[in-house]
């Protein structure tokens, strides 16, 4: 009887869920101040550390849902075995959102009785293990406080002949309503975005995307300023200052449309010199991380070095690298600066050595060395070259050509002594006129006055390749108005220059190596460029030879010195004149130093003429010869030539190159066959053929060989060009700049057309400091 009237009050103490939830909505459900600190602390943390660093709230708190964020990815991913409550209470906390394990199975019979599967629906909080065979509550067991409720909680819960009594009496209790709502009260909060830690989380996921953005601004600003390489800071950066740097004063110039930058660049700033400096490092490094693969991909590659001096009277050294890619395209790529402290061949081959194993290329894929042909580069035992050549065989050494061009016109300006004189005058006329503006003034005026374009005289330099081409050409062309301006400058200069000016000889010699400089200077641009090989190279050299020796008559010579005379006739200047004959002393001999009768036509024909262009073309032939190297030869015999290369040919380039003998043997035979008497015969048209007949894949040692005839450079000229930009980048104002930033500076520069990956930097920058995986 005592067990019927227990039954009856515990039904009717029996509530609905609904009842429950209701009850527990009176429940304070505030997060503990404490736990929200430390809720801040572990932002991003990891599923599991989330789970292992969070409890439940106790005293009238509303359930901590610290765990809720590991469970959207464990539990998706979790096996039915981590749910079961055999597990104890910890696991109950990370698959809160999945709820009760509920498992239906042939539930195991103990003396004749087992767990019934219906009262997973009559009490949706009831939760069954399949390894112990015992219930538990799942709020309860999420709870783990009231140690007297250990069946439901931690041991379980297993007497099923008073299940549903025992059951009814758990639900009851107060303890388990408080667990419930709790428990239910979270999931509420989770689904309709009021938890205070997803509210928290989102706030600093919305936080840390806009970081991102004005991050990806940041990079976007020093990746334009490097582009267009300009300097990046002011005098003064401070607040105050009316001029902070072209950084920050493009960055306060966006903010006027972008409203991260301008709400970003208060907040979290990332605008220091070092953040500079590291984005600029990192922009730098992939740009030449991936020029390094491309190399590595081509295998073969030459090396070119020059050295120069900056602004801060500090040396620096260009290191470029020549490679060609599986289509054949030449690629000439700048690598970076180097300071040096000495310019010896030692020094600089130790600093190569050094670079290259920095940049983890190998010194025996090299197959040819390029440089200007200083002491210290090209010096027989002690040079750069023949010390790489010990450790580097394939590695030959190609005087830069457009070195060896500049030399030659070196020298027919100082060995012929009417050349070098009339060089003089010009480069006084530049000091004159061009280094006062008063002067300059006057100059420009006249060239005004008789409706004509004003130009400038340019000045005379040994190193710059086309100055002297230039500078002839505005003294040719504004001969007379130069004249009117020496007429007009009060200076002692000026009636010297004009006095030697206006003379048959200065003009006759101004039209003869006016002619001379622009055949000249059109070969200096040809070799200056990057994509063409050393035999078209050579080829073009020649060529100009010709022309040159085709000047070498009596007709071009009357041409020439009839355009003197009717200049000097136009500009009332005195004809030619025979020159006093120079006497012997009488203590050596007396008589006539020069014996021979000539008028002076003959004069000028034979002793300036003829000297000229007579020095000029040996200077040529014989400083380019240097270049005619026989491993070249060969190859090209192989490629340009239907005859076959004979058996010590091909061992010399077989052992020069560490190729296969019989290999080369065989695809050499297979390509004469495909060459045809018609096929082309030069090296771009032999590109084409291989490729449009697929003989690059089928002949690979022909096809290597031909990648390394290109891979040979012509010039430095590109290391020429990195210097241009090392004075734009270090000025007199950024004399200061340290090495590592002025090369990625000089790099980015150089290599504009280059794509930066943006969101690849900002993972890199992000990564290299935890404090930035907060903001970030």
């Amino acid at each position: 009887m005592s067990t019927c009237k227990n039954s009856l009050t515990n039904y009717f103490k029996k509530r609905n869920i609904t009842d429950n939830v209701e009850e527990a909505n009176q429940v304070v459900t505030q997060s503990n101040p404490v736990e929200e600190i430390e809720v801040l602390h572990t932002k991003r943390l990891k599923p599991n550390e989330l789970t292992d660093s969070t409890t439940l709230t106790t005293n009238n708190t509303s359930a901590s849902t610290s765990m809720i964020r590991s469970t959207t990815t464990s539990s998706t991913l979790s096996s039915p075995d981590e749910r079961d409550p055999c597990h104890g209470p910890a696991k109950a906390k990370v698959y809160i959102l999945l709820g009760p394990f509920q498992p239906k199975t042939n539930f195991p019979t103990v003396n004749g009785r087992h767990f019934r599967a219906e009262w997973y629906n009559t009490y949706p909080w009831l939760e069954y293990s399949l390894e112990l065979n015992r219930a538990f509550c799942f709020p309860c067991r999420l709870r783990n406080e009231r140690k007297n409720e250990n069946p439901f909680t931690i041991t379980g819960f297993h007497q099923w002949k008073n299940g549903t009594l025992r059951l009814n009496d758990h639900q009851a209790a107060s303890w388990h309503k408080e667990s419930f709502a709790i428990w239910k009260i979270t999931l509420q909060n989770y689904n309709n975005n009021t938890d205070v830690l997803k509210l928290i989380n989102q706030q600093h996921s919305k936080q840390a995307t806009e970081n991102r953005v004005y991050l990806r601004e940041l990079i976007r600003t020093a990746h334009f300023l490097t582009r267009q390489g300009v300097s990046f800071r002011g005098h003064r950066e401070n607040v105050g200052s009316k001029n902070r740097g072209n950084f920050l004063e493009l960055l306060e110039l966006r903010s006027n449309d972008n409203e991260i930058i301008k709400k970003k660049k208060e907040e979290i700033q990332f605008t220091d010199y070092k953040i500079q400096n590291e984005l600029i490092d990192l922009m730098s490094k992939q740009v030449l991380n991936r020029i390094l693969r491309e190399i590595q991909q081509a295998k073969y590659f030459s090396i070119m070095i020059d050295e120069t001096t900056d602004i801060s009277k500090l040396g620096q050294v260009s290191l470029v690298v020549r490679y060609t890619d599986d289509q054949f395209k030449v690629h000439e790529r700048f690598m970076g600066f180097a300071r040096t402290t000495e310019m010896t061949g030692e020094a600089l081959f130790n600093l190569l050595l050094e670079w290259l194993k920095k940049l983890n290329l190998d010194v025996k894929n090299i197959v040819a060395q390029s440089y200007d042909g200083a002491s210290a580069m090209r010096g027989e035992y002690k040079g750069v070259a023949a010390r790489l050549k010990q450790i580097a065989p394939c590695g030959i050494y190609i005087h830069c050509n457009g070195h060896i061009l500049n030399l030659c016109l070196v020298d027919v300006s100082t060995r012929v002594s009417s050349i070098r004189n009339n060089f003089g005058i010009v480069s006084s006329l530049y000091n004159l006129i061009e280094n006062s503006a008063k002067r300059h003034a006057i100059f420009e005026e006249i060239q005004e006055e008789a409706g004509l374009q004003s130009l400038t005289i340019k000045q005379m330099s040994d190193t710059r390749w086309t100055c002297r081409w230039d500078c002839l050409k505005v003294v040719l062309i504004r001969y007379p108005q130069i004249i009117s301006t020496l007429q007009l400058i009060e200076a002692p200069e000026s009636h010297l220059l004009l006095h030697s000016m206006e003379s048959f000889d200065f003009v006759f010699h101004l039209f003869i190596m006016s002619e001379i400089y622009l055949l000249t200077n059109i070969l200096s641009k040809y070799l200056q460029s990057s994509q063409i090989s050393i035999s078209q190279a050579l080829k073009q050299v020649k060529m100009t030879v010709d022309t040159l020796k085709s000047l070498r008559n009596e007709t071009e010579f009357e041409r020439f010195y009839s355009k003197a005379l009717q200049m000097c006739e136009e500009n009332e200047i005195d004809p030619p004149k025979v020159q006093r004959k120079k006497k012997v002393p009488a203590r050596l001999g007396g008589g006539d130093k020069d014996s021979t009768d000539l008028n002076i036509k003959d004069h000028y024909r034979i002793n300036t003429y003829y000297a000229v262009l007579d020095t000029i073309i040996t200077s040529i032939e014989n400083r380019f010869d240097e270049n005619m190297i026989h491993d070249i030869l060969l190859m090209e015999k192989l490629f340009l030539t239907k005859e076959l290369l004979n058996e010590n040919e091909l061992k010399q380039l077989s052992k020069q190159y560490s190729l296969s003998y019989d290999d080369i043997r065989g695809e050499q035979r297979l390509y004469k066959t495909k060459l045809t008497t018609s096929s082309p015969a030069t090296l771009p048209e032999i590109k084409s053929f291989i490729l449009d007949n697929h003989l690059n894949v089928g002949l690979p040692v022909m096809n290597k060989l031909f990648k390394i005839l290109w891979t040979i450079p012509v010039n430095t000229c590109e290391c020429e060009r990195s210097f241009s930009t090392l004075r734009r980048i270090k000025t007199y104002l950024r004399s200061t700049t340290g090495e590592d930033r002025l090369s990625g500076l000089a790099l980015l520069n150089i290599e504009r057309e280059a794509e930066i990956d943006y969101d690849e930097i900002i993972k890199e920058f992000v990564s290299a400091k935890c404090t930035r995986k907060i903001v970030f």
